[in-house]
């Protein structure tokens, strides 16, 4: 572990560091409920104590993600949606969505929708991911089922969160790379996350992990 000043006497030369955050944060000031606009356009049905009943409930959020929203089809066990009204019942989500607009302000949450089959380069859907994903307007977040669609954050300075759409400036990681083998002062503009591994086994002269999906970001290597 490196400490201080990382100068000649403290870095060998043959040295090689990189530096990786996870993701960005933007400020929220309010906080939706997706789960209450299904609620409110008949997708979804709740419980006495409140909660999401899945056994009606045509569309579902999760719990870690609320910018996701899945179809509770016949294809899960459970599900209740058929293959012939999978369409039908995104096409609602998204009129609902798209329609919410805060009361203070006057202007619309959800500024984008994103379908997994029309969107490449996301790394979303999947089995485990969702069927309809959206971004919100900046200042705003999302929040579990709750009594109201828009609310204040309880603190008087907000808070932070991610998870948003990662075309956001704000949701951009840093990437800092040096040492033996890197060239001096290169900017490569973006980058994506499963190109990290390949190029430090570039540099280093190793092969890249066998499971990898990315590429070796060239320009970097001396």
């Amino acid at each position: 572990r490196l400490q201080g000043d990382w100068s000649s006497d403290v870095c060998s030369s043959d040295l090689l560091v990189c530096l990786v955050s996870d993701h960005g944060m933007a400020g929220v000031g309010k906080v939706f409920s997706p789960a209450r606009v299904l609620v409110e356009a008949g997708l979804a049905v709740t419980k006495a104590d409140g909660s999401i009943d899945l056994s009606r409930s045509k569309m579902f959020t999760t719990a870690n993600n609320e910018l996701l929203l899945g179809v509770n089809g016949t294809d899960w066990k459970g599900g209740i949606v058929s293959p012939d009204e999978r369409e039908g019942v995104i096409q609602k989500a998204m009129e609902a969505l798209l329609s919410v607009v805060d009361p203070d302000t006057g202007k619309h949450v959800v500024t984008r929708l994103f379908r997994p089959e029309e969107t490449v380069g996301l790394g979303i859907g999947g089995m485990t991911g969702g069927d309809l994903y959206f971004d919100v307007a900046p200042g705003y977040g999302t929040d579990e089922l709750q009594p109201k669609l828009i609310q204040k954050r309880d603190s008087p300075i907000g808070g932070g969160e991610h998870g948003f759409y990662s075309g956001r400036k704000k949701m951009q990681a840093i990437f800092y790379f040096g040492g033996a083998g890197v060239k001096r002062g290169v900017h490569t503009g973006g980058v994506r996350q499963i190109d990290i591994a390949p190029t430090i086994c570039h540099i280093l002269g190793i092969p890249a992990p066998a499971n990898a999906v990315g590429h070796s970001i060239g320009e970097v290597k001396e």
